[in-house]
């Protein structure tokens, strides 16, 4: 056999050896790097998954994935049992099932999809480390394993148990190593070792050599074999490891023949077919072999040279997808790959060190002769002349080129080939060069050799009009021309040019229309000149172009003009996209970032063929299809050299081939042949995750089972509604240019195209059921109609499901239940509460009306007891009449159960105000020792009577005090008053006063800190109180039933009145008692008057009204009032409706004042109105007509007005006084009084209210009026200022006064006259008087003309009133000024 061998292969070698140099079919292939992160180890074998995944095995590196976008690499983790068990990978097997099988260093492995994790496989008891280098399936769903030094392994599927297959092959299994294993098309499989090509037996579960029935016999391969492929076609090839490539097939015979392919002595690592049937062999340290269907090969080896070439001769692996893409992995040089799709687009270059390539990268121009020549304007290699059938370069720069010298340039920016044929190329900053048609020289124009006609050597652009005429364009020097029939060249300055500054702009771009109009594209606009020859014009069409942009800013920049088959104008801009401009319409439509158009800047514009578009520009290539309005882009990832293109750098070949230059080179293809790929990629979800956050199967709180990629229905709980997805489009050709749309339904109704982006996130998603779809264009914009989808159920959070509304329900129904339960019982209890309190409020409501009875009955019995007190004071205090002891003693009896029935009263009215909260503190400092000691003297005549004890002791002489006289005084007064009930004859009634010999804390007191205090302590020897009940005899009506009904009082309101008067002063009362010892009271006073208000002691009612006179009860406060002695009576009007107090008044007053009298308001105001009196003294609680009401309607009454009110009433709480103040009151008196206090105060308030009238009418100055009622202020300023105003007249009388005050003339009279004593004539002489002193002391008016002045008739006359009233004549007055 291995004679044989050597003879084919002697044969094969040199019958191919013509095959090898013939025509290499796949030598043309380009091989792109694939980007990423793969590393740098050798690529033992690549596969692609059921869903398009490619798998890719390294040696070292680990096991990748990758998507088209990006790697994801497995590697062995010591740590982690779950991954796979050795980086180095030697093989991949998908199963039918596609379950991926991953033979390592050290064994086989599982992957689990689902959890994106590895399972390791044993493969013998011992669970050695055991290099698995081939794997592949029986027919009985079971793997056989090939390894290295321990034979092959049948492992089944299902249990994942292993077994040995014994094998009789070589007689050291240590040294057996199983390369490959292949099923053929008839179900045989065979394994390549290193002992040759075998055989497994599935029968008897064996393996052996495989032996093939040829012509001349059974033989076998014992050659070591690297790989095995199988083809459709029933042939077998084997790689062996230096023996090449041998061939099995069968004849039409049935018989075996073997062919041997020598292409190398290298080992053969990888083999692969494509879909045309060519044979790729990969092998080490020798290149690519590829052999094709009709045996041609192909050698592919590494080149510098070529940069698109492989990229090592050492090719591990090769595979080759459904889309005819070429796969190859090296040694050390990551993956190569070879798409078809990107060989659309072809390209010439600048090769380093290879003449017969571009002179330099960078091409600006391109244009064809009539020999089909490319000439290529480079921008810094001059031109080169390229022959696309040869594919030979010549370099213009070169000069010992053969086409021609003389271009010294090597800046082209464009190159023109006109009508004859002749070549004009611009450059930078040399002028123009001109090659005529069969020179062999390039002549140069530039400025200084053109007689002053260019201004710049800057050339931009060539055109030639219908007559030949060449247009040049230059830079910043405007527009020239060549005529070919004179052979000069004219620098347009034409004034319609100056005018729009052409002779100076900068002109990108010259076009020449089909009517010889010349266009040019400026960096300041669009312009168009016509009849330049006769009658030239310009015209600007900024205005028009701006018109329809949609930019705040205007666009200025032309880089390109192209004229197409309709006569539209395209122009490309730099920055602002591309415009259309019909000249027909004279309409604009401008193509931006919109529609799909990529562009900012243009760069070129062609057409090539109706309505069919390219651009390029700052981002790849557009096919524009203007019927459709769909644009097609393309990128370096199709195939082209760069995504940035030069200006005005393209060409359209009389072929029909589109030539494009760009910074890298020349991109050329024929447009017919670049179709639409419609191969739509398939979403994948790649990722999910929870607030940014990855999430993988059986981490805690996740919601995935299986990975992403794996799952289908997702649950996620009510907390985690905000997600992000992550997909990606499986495409290998142009992946980058995929765009994808999405949406959620049952959140969102239409799609969301979102471009490029792949992941999509949604936040605070409700619950609910929604199912997520996604679908992708492919590189060439068409859409799939299946997009991928995943639904997601968000669960309600816990109290929103079924169970827990159940639950709620439940809950509800009890709650319902216990709250009509409730209700029911506190209705009743309502029920309960309001009868009791309807109860509570009756016998309030009956105590209220007991205590207002009280307090009536109160009222009704001051003005009886004024009638006994005051008879009995008189004749008590008068010494003339001579009565019998007994019968003085009886009155003094009486006077005194009078006086303590007026404090009982007093008390009971203290308690009423108490309730209203309407007593108030009236403090002042004064002597407690000596005040002690006068409310103590008047229990002094009971002690004696009654044999007690009386003692008051002190430690000191003086003790101020800051307290309410009054109320202190009927706080003593009480506890003695009660002290003395409840001492029995013979007892011991004790009084102390002293200060507390520490400070005390006062609770009522609010800044909480000690204070010094006063202690008031009266103790008496009765028989006590019960403990128990010391805490309840401050409460209101009650009474200790044990002891005696006068003890504490009758009525249960004393104490609880002392109480409240003690918490006033901010002190504390305190009780103390034993059964048949006594009863000691304790009052604590805090000293000084910072605990008071700063108000308080000036809360009294003469603080706000000045004629208000409080009179107090008692002889004691009688004041003398010394007066004059009326010269006449004056009237008093008594109103009263009791008959005896109104006659008693009348009887007592009747000596000294004419007496008026009224039983109730209505009759008083009309006496008043009548009589006039001097003063009224009025009851307040009255029929018809009450004294509230009475005094306001006096008070605002003008003729009445002036007379001061005295109110005498029962009513002696504080409110009812300020009610009478507010009604025009001027004193108040509180019965019952004094009849000597009440004759006191009627002559105090008629003298001063007679010294008032004469203060301030004698002195006829209207300076202070506050103390007169605002009518009498009114009726007095009125009075003044009319007698002021009308003083000359000397015929003015009362007759005008009382016309001008709407009085008649007797009220005028009688009010004057109450006023001020005088008659109204006197009343106004005096005004006149008083004024004529004033001009007399103020002016140098003669005596005469001051008493015309004043209305004096007569200056006689004047002078003698004046002397009357003043006592002196006006001379001398005058002379006292002059003095």
């Amino acid at each position: 056999m291995r004679k044989s061998i050597f003879i084919n292969y002697v044969v094969f070698f040199i019958l191919s050896l013509n095959s090898v140099f013939s025509q290499r079919d796949y030598e043309t292939l380009n091989f792109e790097s694939l980007e990423g992160d793969i590393g740098t180890r050798a690529i033992s074998c690549i596969i692609k998954d059921h869903n398009g995944i490619i798998w890719i095995g390294t040696q070292g590196s680990g096991l990748s994935s990758f998507n088209g976008y990006e790697f994801k690499n497995y590697k062995h983790k010591w740590n982690d049992n779950n991954t796979i068990n050795n980086s180095v990978i030697n093989i991949i097997f998908l199963d039918n099932q596609q379950n991926m099988w991953v033979g390592t260093e050290e064994g086989l492995n599982l992957y689990n999809r689902d959890l994106d994790e590895f399972f390791h496989v044993p493969l013998n008891e011992l669970n050695s480390k055991i290099q698995v280098k081939a794997i592949n399936e029986t027919e009985d769903n079971a793997l056989l394993i090939g390894t290295h030094g321990f034979g092959v392994f049948k492992v089944d599927k299902e249990t994942l148990l292993s077994s040995n297959i014994s094998t009789n092959v070589s007689n050291n299994i240590n040294s057996f190593q199983i390369n490959s294993i292949e099923k053929t098309e008839r179900g045989s499989i065979l394994i390549g070792s290193n002992s040759g090509l075998l055989r497994y037996n599935s029968l008897n579960n064996t393996i052996n050599h495989a032996k093939f029935s040829t012509l001349t016999g059974s033989d076998i391969i014992d050659t070591s074999i690297k790989t095995i492929l199988t083809k459709n076609d029933g042939s077998i090839w084997l790689g062996t490891v230096s023996d090449g490539l041998i061939e099995i097939l069968t004849t039409p015979t049935n018989y075996y023949e073997f062919k041997f392919h020598p292409i190398t002595n290298k080992r053969i690592l990888a083999l692969e077919t494509d879909l045309k049937g060519a044979i790729f062999c990969g092998t080490e340290n020798d290149g690519l072999f590829i052999l094709g269907n009709d045996k041609k090969l192909n050698s592919l080896k590494y080149n510098k040279s070529k940069p698109k070439g492989i990229k090592s001769n050492s090719i591990w692996s090769v595979f080759i997808d459904e889309n005819d893409r070429i796969w190859l992995g090296y040694f050390n040089q990551g993956i190569d790959i070879y798409d078809k799709e990107k060989e659309r687009f072809k390209s010439i270059e600048s090769i380093p060190n290879k003449d017969q390539s571009l002179y330099s990268k960078s091409v600006t121009a391109i244009t064809q002769d009539n020999q089909d020549r490319l000439w290529i304007g480079i921008a810094d290699g001059g031109i080169d002349v390229y022959n696309s059938k040869t594919q030979e370069f010549i370099h213009l720069i070169d000069e010992n080129n053969p086409i021609a010298t003389g271009l010294t340039s090597s800046d082209v920016i464009t190159v023109f080939i006109d009508k004859k044929q002749n070549v004009w190329v611009g450059t930078w900053n040399s002028g123009i060069f001109l090659l005529e048609k069969g020179k062999k020289r390039f002549k140069n124009i530039q400025v200084k050799n053109s007689n002053d006609v260019f201004k710049s050597n800057r050339i931009m652009s060539f055109a030639e009009d219908s007559k030949g005429t060449i247009w040049i364009g230059s830079f910043l020097s405007g527009l020239y021309s060549y005529n070919p029939d004179t052979r000069n060249f004219t620098h347009h300055q034409e004034t319609a040019l100056k005018e729009q500054y052409i002779d100076s702009k900068n002109i990108r771009k010259v076009l020449v229309d089909h009517d010889d109009n010349i266009w040019l594209g400026t960096r300041t606009g669009l312009f168009k000149v016509s009849d330049i020859k006769t009658n030239p014009k310009v015209e600007s069409y900024n205005a028009l172009i701006n018109k329809d942009l949609n930019t705040s800013t205007k666009f200025n920049l032309i880089t390109t003009l192209f004229e197409d088959t309709n006569k539209n104008i395209w122009i490309g801009t730099d920055g602002y996209g591309l415009c259309q401009l019909n000249i027909k319409n004279n309409t604009t439509k401008w193509y931006n970032t919109s529609d799909n158009f990529i562009h900012q800047s243009i760069t070129s514009i062609v057409e090539t063929k109706p309505g069919i578009f390219w651009f390029t520009g700052n981002n790849g290539m557009t096919k524009f299809n203007i019927t459709k309005n769909s644009f097609t882009n393309y990128y370096t990832q199709d195939g082209i050299l760069a995504n940035n293109f030069n200006k005005n750098s393209v060409h359209l070949s009389k072929d029909g081939m589109l030539y494009f230059g760009c910074h890298k080179g020349v991109n050329y293809f024929d447009p017919s042949e670049i179709t639409t790929n419609f191969d739509i990629p398939k979403v994948y979800i790649s990722d999910f995750k929870l607030s940014n956050k990855s999430v993988k199967p059986g981490k805690e709180n996740s919601p995935l089972k299986k990975v992403i990629g794996e799952t289908t229905n997702l649950e996620l709980k009510h907390n985690q509604s905000f997600f992000t997805i992550d997909y990606f489009g499986l495409s290998y050709t142009r992946s980058k240019n995929l765009e994808y749309a999405y949406y959620l339904e049952g959140v969102e109704s239409d799609w969301n195209y979102v471009g490029k982006i792949r992941n999509a996130t949604y936040t605070n998603i409700p619950p609910g059921t929604y199912n997520f779809r996604v679908k992708s264009s492919n590189s060439d914009g068409i859409w799939s109609n299946k997009p991928t989808s995943l639904e997601i159920k968000i669960l309600p959070p816990w109290w929103k499901t079924n169970l827990a509304s159940f639950v709620f329900l439940i809950v509800f129904l009890i709650i319902v239940y216990n709250v009509y339960r409730f209700i029911n019982i506190r209705v009743k209890e309502r029920l309960e509460i309001k009868t009791e309190r309807e109860e509570r409020k009756q016998l309030e409501g009956l105590n209220a009306k007991k205590i207002q009875f009280f307090t009536n009955i109160s009222h009704e019995f001051r003005t009886p007891l004024t009638l006994i007190l005051n008879p009995l004071e008189d004749i008590i205090s008068n010494d003339n009449l001579d009565l019998p002891e007994s019968i003085k003693e009886k009155h003094k009896i009486i006077y005194k159960n009078s006086k303590r029935l007026s404090r009982l009263i007093n008390e009971l009215m203290d308690f009423r105000k108490l309730q209203f909260n309407k007593m108030e503190v009236n403090v002042s400092k004064f002597d407690l020792i000596p005040f002690v000691q006068e409310v103590a003297s008047h229990f002094e005549e009971e002690a004696v009577q009654r044999n007690i004890d009386l003692e008051v002791e002190r430690k000191a002489n003086e003790l101020d005090i800051w307290a309410d006289p009054s109320m202190l005084e009927k706080i003593i007064f009480n506890l003695l008053s009660n002290a003395f009930k409840a001492t029995k004859e013979g007892g011991k009634v004790t009084l102390r006063i002293h200060e507390t010999k520490k400070e005390m804390y006062f609770p009522l007191i609010q800044d909480k800190k000690q204070t010094p205090g006063i202690c008031i302590s009266i103790a008496d020897s009765g028989i006590g109180i019960k403990t128990k009940e010391l805490d309840k005899i401050f409460s209101r009506f009650y009474q200790v039933k044990e002891l005696d009904k006068q003890y504490y009082g009758g009525t249960g309101i004393g104490l609880e009145v002392v109480k409240s008067f003690v918490d006033l002063h901010k002190g504390i009362i305190d009780v103390k008692s034993q059964d048949n010892i006594g009863t000691q009271f304790k009052l604590y006073f805090p000293k000084g008057n910072e605990h008071f208000n700063k108000n308080l002691s000036t809360q009294n009612l003469n603080s706000n009204h000045s004629n208000f006179e409080q009179i107090n009860d008692g002889l004691d406060q009688i004041d003398s009032i010394e007066t004059k002695k009326p010269e006449a009576k004056k009237t008093v009007l008594i109103v009263e409706d009791n008959l005896e107090l109104k006659n008693y008044l009348k009887n007592e007053l009747k000596e000294t004042y004419k007496i008026k009298t009224a039983e109730n308001g209505q009759e008083g105001l009309d006496i008043a109105l009548k009589f006039m009196p001097d003063i009224i003294v009025t009851d307040i609680m009255m029929p018809i007509m009450d004294g509230f009401e009475f005094c306001k309607r006096v008070k605002n009454d003008i003729k009445i007005s002036h007379i001061p009110l005295l109110m005498m009433t029962a009513k002696g709480m504080q409110i009812d006084k300020i009610k009478g103040i507010d009604s025009g009151a001027d004193a108040y008196v509180t019965k019952p009084f004094n009849m000597g206090v009440m004759k006191s105060h009627i002559k105090q308030l008629i003298t001063s209210r007679q010294i008032l009238f004469e203060k301030y009418f004698n002195g006829i100055q209207n300076e202070d009026l506050s103390k007169f009622s605002s009518l009498d202020k009114e009726f007095i300023t009125t009075i003044l200022d009319y007698v002021h105003n009308n003083i000359s007249n000397s015929s003015l009388g009362v007759e005008h006064l009382a016309d001008e005050l709407f009085l008649s003339r007797s009220k005028l009279y009688r009010k004057i006259k109450a006023l001020t004593g005088d008659t109204a004539t006197e009343f106004i002489r005096k005004i006149r008087l008083e004024k004529a002193k004033e001009l007399l002391e103020k002016t140098d008016l003669t005596v005469s003309e001051i008493g015309y002045k004043v209305g004096f008739s007569s200056p006689s006359y004047f002078t003698k009133c004046f002397k009357n009233h003043f006592g002196k004549i006006p001379k001398e007055i005058r002379f006292q000024k002059i003095d």
